[in-house]
């Protein structure tokens, strides 16, 4: 009996100690419960939008002739941050876009201009000559390509790929190599952008050595469409041009010519063709259909090249927006019918804004002018010769571009006149009518105010910028042409909120409707992505998270 007793209690205890065994198995192996850590719940697609050269009270002035499905749609479902502006100089496109996508300024982007100076050489920012272009028409390593090398940070893209283990796919879509390549970053799967000679997209030996077969089918089919229906009937009104009211009437005196025939990437229908291959690359990349969230880039850039030949306040620009404005209509019904309602979300902002044409300030009594980098140059070089005389042995400045001033710092520092010559050329360029500041970026005087001082700083950077920032006086901006044609069109890169002040609108899977009029900067935009996203921000950005809900 004993033994019985004893053997019945071994046998229970063995089967104890088993149990035991197996619950710490499986507690072992099964994944643990989320307990008070809310779920990362992401759309399937993240559709990022850049309207080139938007201003921000475009939304205003057009508004009451929008169509529901676009503008309208993003201001009236979407989150409009109304007093978002640059918080850097110069506002140019390329910069833009880079610190767009990065959350950053370009001292720390590196990308400080259309045009970089690096390694002793001016070149274009998104010089590569280890890619060459890549197209159907193209014979491979013939042609130079671009890449984003040059940029020196991660964007939100290039995040997101690492985030997911590069399971998310990162596409991005333009007319302008620039505001593809610098939006997608370093690690995206792919970026298209018009070929010059035949409005083609094309691509880059950075992301492949062939176009894709759906991609040169666009090019044959849907874009050749668009094109032929532009060479048949040039750009004509949405609607009678007696009802353009916010808009002036077509003037010489005001604006360059557009070649409303031939200039394709000059007309609305560009804008056209890029929103259809945006859509195409939704779906032949399968952009959206997983559980891994996928991101799109667009950029719009017709609104620029108008912008630059008429001004912000022609028909045609009025007339351009009132067509982007159902593209967008038909992007976001595409969105709700190939990803789902709810399941995707998009922001949609600017590089850039525009000044008013100075021809049309002045005969409306404000104050304007222009400023000729082409002609300027030689006009501070014979300056800065006459006062310092023989003491240097060649041409002092290099270049003019964007407001700097690009000195041979190297051969200056050897001769112990750098100091010397930046002064002089500061006091030279103060003595000029249309300029409030001159200053070197190295010794940048108290007395320049905010925001000035802050844009100037953040768009310094030691390596690839000038030395030199010249400031003009407000209602200057750098002349569009030259010559007689100088007061025509209009341009950006200046500090003021004609050129700084730009739309800022999220949209979509979880974000509330709401009016903003908080002060923000570009660089919050991204850093709020991120934060949407639950993801690292990009390695250089200096944003700050906008609330949707205070």
């Amino acid at each position: 009996m004993k033994r019985s007793a004893f053997a019945s209690k071994s046998i229970v205890l063995l089967a104890f100690v088993a149990a035991v065994i197996g619950i710490y198995i499986h507690v072992r192996n099964v994944e643990p419960e989320r307990t008070g850590i809310p779920s990362i719940e992401r759309p399937k697609l993240v559709v990022g939008i850049i309207v080139d050269q938007m201003r921000w009270d475009y939304l205003v002035r057009f508004d009451t002739r929008f169509g529901d499905g676009g503008f309208r749609k993003l201001m009236k479902e979407g989150y409009n941050c109304n007093r978002l502006q640059l918080n850097y100089i110069p506002a140019v496109t390329a910069v833009g876009h880079a610190a767009m996508y990065t959350g950053s300024v370009p001292a720390l982007t590196g990308i400080t201009a259309n045009t970089i100076y690096k390694d002793g050489e001016f070149i274009y920012c998104l010089a590569d000559k280890e890619t060459s272009l890549v197209g159907e028409d193209i014979e491979p390593g013939k042609v130079a390509g671009s890449s984003p090398r040059n940029l020196l940070p991660t964007t939100i893209g290039d995040e997101l790929r690492m985030g997911t283990n590069f399971r998310s796919k990162v596409i991005s879509v333009s007319a302008k190599d620039r505001a593809a390549i610098l939006p997608g970053g370093h690690c995206a799967n792919a970026a298209y952008w018009f070929d010059k000679r035949n409005m083609n997209f094309v691509t880059s030996s950075y992301y492949m050595e062939k176009l894709p077969e759906w991609v040169m089918e666009f090019n044959h089919e849907e874009k050749e469409k668009v094109v032929d229906e532009w060479a048949k009937t040039g750009w004509t009104l949405l609607y009678d041009e007696k009802s353009y009211e916010q808009s002036n009437e077509r003037n010489k005196k005001y604006e360059l010519d557009l070649d409303t025939e031939k200039d394709f990437k000059s007309s609305p229908l560009a804008n056209t063709v890029v929103a259809d291959m945006a859509m195409r690359a939704i779906k032949e990349e399968g952009l959206g259909k997983d559980d891994m969230t996928d991101m799109l880039a667009i950029s719009f850039s017709a609104t620029d090249f108008v912008g630059h030949k008429t001004g912000p306040n022609s028909l045609m620009i009025e007339d351009m927006y009132l067509r982007l404005d159902r593209d967008l209509a038909r992007l976001f019904d595409y969105l709700d019918k190939t990803v789902g309602k709810g399941q995707w979300m998009t922001f949609l902002t600017a590089d850039h804004a525009a000044a008013h044409n100075p021809a049309f300030r002045l005969d409306k009594k404000f104050p304007a002018a222009v400023w000729d980098s082409k002609e300027m140059t030689d006009v501070l070089e014979n300056k800065i010769q006459e006062k310092l005389g023989g003491k240097y042995n060649g041409r002092y400045i290099q270049k003019l571009n964007c407001f700097q001033v690009y000195l041979d710092m190297e051969k200056l520092e050897k001769q112990g006149i750098k100091d010397e010559v930046e002064t002089s050329l500061c006091e030279i360029l103060m003595e000029m009518p249309d300029i409030a500041y001159a200053f070197p970026f190295k010794k940048v005087p108290d007395y320049v105010p905010e925001p000035i001082r802050t844009k100037a700083i953040n768009g310094f950077n030691p390596k690839r910028s000038g030395q030199i920032q010249i400031i003009t006086e407000n209602g200057c901006i750098e002349a569009c042409a030259h010559g007689e044609d100088k007061y025509r069109g209009t341009n950006h890169s200046v500090w003021s909120p004609f050129d700084a002040h730009i739309p800022c609108i999220f949209m979509g899977k979880g974000i509330p409707a709401g009016w903003d009029n908080r002060p923000h900067v570009l660089p919050d935009v991204i850093a709020t992505v991120a934060s949407y996203l639950n993801i690292q921000e990009p390695s250089a950005c200096v944003g700050q998270t906008i609330s949707f809900t205070e």
